[in-house]
């Protein structure tokens, strides 16, 4: 009874799980108030790699918002995530039935990018350890579909925020500004960049705030 009780408490997650969910839910509660919004549940699931839109979350929040307050305390945000993991696990199990092969109930290994493609997937997909005349289980699919929203995670994280035609705009500015061509932008270029954008620092006060940013930017 006494581990049931502790299970349900958990929503079902592991120890583990619970404590990595509570670092990501504490990290979106800015305001400290012990309780997240609408909004910043959209910002927190992005960062960990659920695709959704605002009025797909507000609709889910109404199921788990116990006391209809708008805003999600952790075991509300507990059920919140529980309810979108059971809701992905259904897609891949539809998308598993219909691609298995019924006499090993297990997939064709050949099939998988177009499975993972279904799932909203984007190549290139993580390697699979086995032969082509291999077959896939359900939890296998389900560790590949995990693998690649990590895969993803880490893809948009090191982007910042900014999208590909961003990044591809301040590539072009950095190749413009680095010349010397050592894949580094040194003291003399940065300050051509800051001249060129009119941020140069005007005070020493400035120019102090300046170098505890870049020191606290946070590497890629």
């Amino acid at each position: 009874f006494d581990f049931m009780m502790i299970l349900s408490r958990r929503d079902g997650f592991t120890m583990s799980e619970l404590d990595e969910l509570r670092k990501i839910y504490e990290r979106f509660d800015e305001d400290g108030s012990g309780e997240v919004s609408a909004l910043e549940c959209a910002a927190l699931f992005r960062h960990v790699g659920y695709r959704v839109t605002l009025e797909d979350l507000r609709d889910h929040i109404a199921d788990v918002d116990a006391n209809a307050s708008g805003q999600l305390d952790f075991r509300e945000f507990l059920r919140l995530m529980r309810l979108y993991r059971e809701k992905e696990l259904a897609k891949i199990k539809a998308a598993f039935d219909k691609s298995r092969d019924r006499s090993t109930n297990a997939m064709p290994v050949e099939l998988l990018p177009g499975v993972l493609q279904s799932l909203g997937s984007e190549p290139p997909f993580p390697q699979v350890p086995i032969e082509e005349d291999d077959q896939l289980d359900f939890d296998g699919l389900v560790d590949l579909v995990d693998s690649c929203r990590s895969q993803f995670v880490a893809k948009e994280r090191k982007k910042a925020g900014f999208t590909d035609e961003d990044i591809e705009r301040f590539e072009d500015m950095f190749h413009k500004f680095d010349r010397n061509k050592n894949g580094f932008i040194d003291n003399k270029e940065l300050q051509s960049i800051l001249k060129e954008f009119d941020w140069e620092p005007k005070t020493r006060e400035e120019q102090d705030d300046l170098m505890r940013q870049m020191d606290v930017a946070p590497a890629p």
